[in-house]
């Protein structure tokens, strides 16, 4: 499932000294007729943000910008005692956006809402 708000959506979220804007939503586990693991639903996002196919996302590599084991176990922990969620939430620069993995499967893409700053 993917989700790209519309144009003018107020959808925002402050990292670091910036301001970035919902530029694209999906969720991971599965896109429908397959499993999807973190990664993938992470290349998928950022395609729906860019506009192009996840194959044509061949630069930057995904891998030298985050530890893509270490994401998958954060995110998919189980839930411990007095923990309903499991995981956490992480959040890491990719190419020009900010993503955005929580633990209930949402992957969320964020881009610069002042894209000169990139």
């Amino acid at each position: 499932m993917s989700d790209r708000p519309g144009e003018g959506s107020d959808r925002t979220t402050r990292w670091g000294d910036r301001v970035w804007a919902l530029a694209a939503r999906r969720r991971h586990g599965s896109d429908g007729t397959v499993a999807v693991g973190v990664a993938g639903s992470v290349m998928r996002a950022v395609a729906d943000a860019s506009g192009v196919d996840p194959h044509d996302l061949t630069d930057p590599v995904l891998y030298d910008h985050v530890d893509v084991d270490a994401l998958e176990r954060l995110v998919e922990r189980p839930a411990g005692p007095g923990d309903a969620t499991g995981g956490v939430s992480v959040r890491f620069r990719y190419d020009a956006y900010l993503v955005a993995v929580h633990p209930d499967g949402l992957v969320e893409v964020y881009e610069p809402l002042d894209r000169s700053a990139s």
